[in-house]
């Protein structure tokens, strides 16, 4: 799973944490830097996991990512640029399992039916990037919520296709897509409302 291999490379960073120190004798500062975006992300999940976007703070974030102050606006412009860009890391995440559970099915249906499925059991191995995604970028700025708008209308889109397709059935309402979607994001927000 695409998550698994990340947090793996996400400890294995953790670990080089002592040695990166930018020069002839360690990594290139490019490099360094990668380490350190990588290493917030996963601090700034993990902080939204465990009190939300509202309670979010820099200190948060540099403190579990092992990061200074400054370290952290070389990189964000603020908490809500961080937030964004993890945001942004789900996202990419769940296009490629949706993509790749769509293209193994013949059918635009089953196509559908196999990225949704995917997605939902994603998000329901990975509670916190499903807390991320759907119910924190609510409250996570004018940035975020442009970001999440253009995913749910590429998602209504990919949906929207079947509409066209030949078939034996009444066509689906212009709403279908939309109505799909709303009730898989509900799902999610009520399960998230439960488990608190």
């Amino acid at each position: 799973m695409v998550r698994g291999r990340e947090m793996a490379s996400i400890s294995k960073t953790r670990e080089a944490a002592q040695r990166l120190r930018p020069g002839p004798n360690g990594l290139l500062n490019g490099r360094v830097t990668g380490i350190q975006r990588t290493r917030m992300l996963a601090a700034t999940v993990q902080a939204i996991e465990e009190a939300g976007y509202a309670r979010l703070t820099v200190a948060q974030v540099i403190s579990r990512a092992k990061v200074s102050r400054k370290t952290f606006y070389d990189i964000f412009a603020d908490r809500e640029d961080c937030f964004l860009a993890a945001f942004e890391q789900v996202l990419s995440q769940a296009r490629v399992i949706a993509l790749q559970a769509y293209e193994r099915e013949s059918s635009w249906r089953e196509g559908v039916r196999s990225a949704l499925a995917q997605l939902l059991m994603f998000m329901d191995a990975e509670p916190g990037l499903a807390k991320l995604c759907v119910v924190e970028s609510l409250a996570a700025g004018e940035r975020v919520l442009q970001c999440r708008a253009e995913a749910f209308d590429e998602l209504v889109g990919v949906i929207e296709t079947g509409r066209s397709l030949p078939s034996g059935a009444r066509e689906p309402s212009a709403l279908t897509a939309e109505g799909v979607l709303g009730g898989v994001f509900t799902g999610v927000c009520s399960r998230e409302a439960r488990s608190r």
